[in-house]
């Protein structure tokens, strides 16, 4: 297990939230090792091997047994060395997949603080919390923000993987039941879909923030992204971490950018806040506004919709 003076970071939310910009921001100075996404069902070159099944997987005590192994070999950079990589993808993959087994192995060595960033993990963040002692960063976003985001990338996603999980279902999700066997059987607009997902996801953060509002961060992505100098200080001086020159330069190298310069990693950040905007019509943000507003009222006021 890792040392105690060592306390493990999650950052976590939906994805689309922010959370690859906030976990590599807190992720710079060098006695912080990177985590990506050990929930992630996919294989990406340069991340821990595959283990799940399920987009968005539910783990709690009746079910840790089959995961806890994984992610404590995640969070002590075990190595899962060329046994999997072999079968994967290009010459270049299996490069890739080498260099991440070199920096897990001296993040071992060096006894380096893990930072797990994975919004996949959401549903999964009481149990991750209580059972590794990590400390959380759980971003909020703007559902309209979320769903424009999804409708640009055209991310579509596959609601019967809430259905394959009778825990979760059970514990949590009853009361969305009939809809996401609608979505299921019949495949629904992107609009929708976001609008759906954002409310099953942000209707369990609502759960754990009633536990945990005082030991864990929530924090909205609009606030860091208005001011990311200001409220990354204070994310590091919350979460223990050192803070420098350096650090707030290289902040602002990835939350001040020109267009012509920007990346997956690399924004505006203010630009950022309403892009969705641009990417909805009038139309979708009422409705966006209206189908959300149980759980969307509880973190944003009627001004947080105004252009």
């Amino acid at each position: 297990m890792v040392r105690r003076s060592q306390k493990p970071i999650l950052v976590t939310g939906s994805h689309r939230s922010g959370s690859t910009w906030v976990g590599n921001m807190l992720s710079i100075p060098p006695t912080v090792a990177y985590v990506n996404e050990p929930f992630n069902i996919n294989y990406h070159p340069g991340t821990p091997r595959p283990h799940f099944k399920h987009w968005y997987t539910y783990v709690c005590e009746e079910n840790e047994a089959l995961h806890y192994g994984y992610i404590q070999d995640c969070l002590t950079y075990r190595p899962h060395i060329l046994q999997n990589t072999l079968k994967y993808g290009s010459v270049n993959d299996v490069k890739k997949q080498i260099q991440y087994q070199g920096r897990i192995l001296n993040a071992r060595r060096t006894r380096k603080r893990p930072l797990m960033k994975d919004p996949l993990a959401i549903l999964a963040v009481e149990w991750l919390a209580n059972t590794f002692d990590m400390a959380v960063v759980l971003l909020i976003r703007h559902p309209a923000a979320f769903v424009g985001s999804l409708k640009k990338a055209n991310w579509h996603h596959p609601f019967d993987h809430f259905l394959q999980q009778p825990l979760l279902m059970e514990k949590h999700l009853s009361e969305f039941e009939s809809e996401i066997i609608k979505f299921t059987e019949n495949e629904q607009d992107l609009v929708d879909q976001g609008i759906l997902l954002w409310n099953i996801i942000y209707s369990m953060v609502l759960k754990v923030q009633a536990s945990y509002d005082q030991n864990w961060i929530f924090i909205k992505h609009e606030r860091i992204s208005a001011d990311p100098l200001l409220e990354f200080k204070q994310l590091y001086h919350r979460l223990k971490l050192p803070y420098s020159e350096d650090v707030e330069k290289r902040i602002a190298e990835f939350s001040f950018v020109k267009p012509e310069y920007q990346d997956s990693q690399r924004r505006d950040s203010i630009t950022v806040i309403k892009n969705w905007q641009k990417r909805l019509t009038k139309n979708e943000i009422a409705r966006i506004k209206d189908k959300t507003e149980r759980v969307a009222s509880q973190y944003y006021s009627e001004e947080d919709w105004k252009p």
